[in-house]
């Protein structure tokens, strides 16, 4: 295409005529691109890793991981290199020792983790210095289990994304209240 005066607004109208959901295309400097080739270029191996972990569905333990990620994207990865990039992507959740699961493969009961963030709170402005996560979760284990947080780890991520709330969790798997806390 290029070098050949075809105008940018001419390809995007060709691609509109003829783009389709089951080959969608589009227009990046001066090149016309399927769009699943265009992402399988473009996208760095975090995302793909992402990626592969929303397609599981489900939570897995970092020693499958390693095996699905090096199968997938036949890169060689090593256990604590692809920990570490599971740790900071910010869609992915440490969901127990080593386990982790894509954020949109969780169903959250928001009613509970309120409840269990009022329980914290009121347990800490009677002057405990702290709480740990693994007595909270045995208080509520039942009601956990039944919603889909099969472990204390799992909880004490879900409570660290909450936003609107007097805790803070400065290192598992302890509870602090934010203006009790010193850092």
């Amino acid at each position: 295409i290029k070098g050949k005066n075809i105008s940018a607004e001419f390809i995007q109208f060709m691609i509109s005529k003829n783009n389709t959901e089951d080959e969608p295309i589009f227009y990046d400097n001066d090149f016309v691109y399927n769009t699943e080739y265009w992402r399988e270029k473009n996208i760095s191996d975090a995302d793909k890793i992402s990626n592969i972990l929303l397609n599981i569905k489900s939570d897995k333990h970092i020693n499958e991981i390693v095996k699905i990620v090096r199968q997938e994207l036949e890169i060689d990865i090593s256990k604590n290199n692809l920990s570490n990039l599971l740790i900071k992507d910010k869609n992915v959740i440490l969901w127990d020792r080593g386990t982790f699961i894509h954020r949109k493969n969780i169903k959250i009961s928001y009613s509970l983790l309120n409840e269990i963030i009022s329980y914290c709170e009121n347990k800490l402005v009677l002057d405990l210095p702290f709480l740990s996560i693994t007595g909270v979760y045995d208080k509520f284990k039942k009601r956990c289990l039944s919603n889909g947080i099969p472990s204390y780890t799992a909880l004490y991520s879900l409570l660290r994304e909450s936003k609107d709330t007097d805790l803070i969790f400065p290192y598992y798997p302890t509870v602090f209240l934010k203006e009790k806390y010193s850092w």
